[in-house]
């Protein structure tokens, strides 16, 4: 029998077998699914294409839990304008090579999610618990998604 999580740092594993979206569905459903969210809520997906790789490669996030991330968010009434994501890769100059290889591109062009490079973005200093440190704005500013 499986559990909820019950704190606000859960973290859901799940096996998939056969449907993407259904897994993914299951796995945010354990983390307390989208009741935290509103039409507005401005959220992050923050997917591992840090180098080029092609999705047949197993070496970055699948595309195909980008795009059940994607429709789960939209189902749930969060508005694709309030929706982005944002990654970097190791080496800077490879950011759109990675993106494409990945697969990820096309997926949020289907949608119309904006893809941020976080190398290229604003950084904001912010305090916490007595420790100051940079962090990228648009991750303060949104809630994280996966």
């Amino acid at each position: 029998m499986e559990e909820k999580a019950k704190g606000d740092g859960a973290v859901s594993v799940v096996k998939n077998k056969y449907d993407v979206y259904e897994t993914v569905k299951h796995a945010v459903g354990l983390i307390s699914g989208f009741e935290k969210f509103n039409e507005n809520t401005g959220i992050l997906i923050k997917p591992s294409i840090a180098f080029p790789a092609y999705p047949y490669q197993a070496a970055t996030t699948s595309p195909e839990i980008i795009k059940a991330v994607i429709e789960l968010l939209l189902e749930n009434g969060i508005k694709k304008d309030s929706i982005v994501l944002g990654e970097r890769s190791i080496k800077n100059e490879e950011f759109e090579i990675s993106v494409l290889k990945s697969g990820i591109n096309k997926v949020c062009d289907n949608y119309g999610i904006k893809i941020l490079d976080i190398s290229k973005s604003e950084f904001e200093e912010i305090e916490f618990e007595g420790c100051k440190f940079k962090i990228f704005r648009e991750c303060h500013r949104r809630k994280r998604a996966y």
